[in-house]
């Protein structure tokens, strides 16, 4: 994990090596719509712990967008995490 924290700002190591999870939350959150589906590494979230699909293989990410798309209303840069959805539990519309 020491190489993982190289490049990383002194603060976002600060709040790892601390379990600042408040913080780190704020600064790095998930961005992965739930556990099924997950961009791994690729989550701001992963470094410290705090993805929600952490753990979980990686899916095929288009076939979990245009489901989400379909089903739940994502708009493709609210499935990416591009743009937020102000509440993601709420049901779309």
């Amino acid at each position: 994990m020491i190489a993982a924290l190289e490049g990383l700002s002194p603060r976002m190591q600060r709040a790892i090596w601390e379990g600042d999870v408040e913080w780190l939350d704020g600064h790095a959150h998930c961005i992965c719509c739930c556990g099924e589906h997950t961009f791994g590494s690729g989550c701001p979230a992963y470094l410290w712990g705090g993805c929600r699909g952490q753990g979980s293989e990686e899916q095929d990410h288009r076939a979990w967008q245009r489901f989400y798309a379909q089903a739940r209303g994502f708009s493709y840069e609210q499935f990416y995490g591009i743009e937020e959805r102000l509440d993601p539990t709420a049901e779309p519309g």
